[in-house]
């Protein structure tokens, strides 16, 4: 693995990284895993994974929560490997802003990081420096999804569960704070879904979906400032990728023209927004 701009990138590609960091302020960056290839990656507020092709997960970044997984609290400026999770095989994975989560090929989903609003989904409180096992399902989850504080799994049933904190109505719950997750009721599946800071989209099909929780900067297209429950909404074109930031929420559809919803800036939508 290397971190080093006067190493040449391997025939198995790298992860370029930009912005501001405890370890190279705001300077261009680039990593990747010697023998490997990197196919997903996520980032928290201060941290980052990695899944490689053979199913390992690499963290990289601030560690003060123990979002790393590594059994500490140290910050780690070289991807290390979660060698917790090497028995199994990760499939997907998602920061939240201190926690982490990821599923397993085997069914099994973990959690570690910061859990003061129980999104590690333990159902107690309290930081976990290392993976905890949050659920066992019988296939791969679909996708996991993470917030500030709360946390999403997506089956591969389409089912959805939702846990940590619901004070914006980031759960779409009647609850205050969910520790264990829990399975919400929607009228049809769900076929992906995504995490803001304090609000979630979850996609029915290419036309349809559901958003909840906060909306001052309107970024879920609504008119109130907090959505307590899901909400549908539909779009004229077909969307194929969907993406959750702080206040924003982007869809991308087939005709390529992005629609999206709340604060607008170049470092944000790629344009001067209004």
């Amino acid at each position: 693995m290397a971190i080093d701009d006067d190493f040449d990138i391997p025939e198995t590609g790298a992860v370029f990284t930009f912005g501001k960091s405890r370890f190279a302020d705001n300077a261009p960056s680039k990593f990747w895993i010697k023998n490997d290839v990197i196919t997903k990656v996520s980032c928290g507020d201060e941290h980052t994974s990695v899944i490689t092709e053979t199913g390992r997960i690499f963290m990289i970044g601030s560690n003060d929560m123990g979002q790393l997984g590594l059994g500490n609290t140290n910050p780690v400026n070289k991807p290390s490997c979660v060698k917790a999770l090497k028995p199994d095989r990760a499939v997907q994975v998602a920061c939240g802003r201190s926690h982490t989560i990821a599923a397993c090929e085997s069914g099994a989903v973990y959690a570690w990081g910061h859990n003061g609003d129980g999104q590690l989904g333990t159902g107690v409180l309290g930081d976990s420096y290392h993976p905890s096992l949050v659920l066992q399902l019988d296939q791969p989850a679909l996708a996991v999804a993470a917030g500030s504080t709360h946390s999403i799994l997506l089956t591969s049933n389409g089912e959805l569960y939702v846990w940590g904190s619901n004070d914006v109505g980031q759960l779409g719950l009647d609850v205050d704070v969910q520790l264990v997750p829990m399975l919400m009721t929607l009228n049809e599946p769900i076929v992906a879904v995504e995490a803001g800071y304090y609000h979630t989209l979850a996609l029915t099909d290419v036309t349809h979906w559901y958003v909840w929780g906060r909306n001052d900067f309107g970024q879920q297209g609504l008119d109130a400032d907090v959505q307590l429950g899901p909400v549908l909404k539909t779009l004229k074109e077909p969307v194929f990728a969907v993406v959750a930031g702080y206040y924003q929420l982007l869809l991308l559809d087939e005709s390529s023209a992005n629609n999206y919803c709340g604060v607008s800036g170049m470092t944000k939508f790629g344009h001067a927004g209004g």
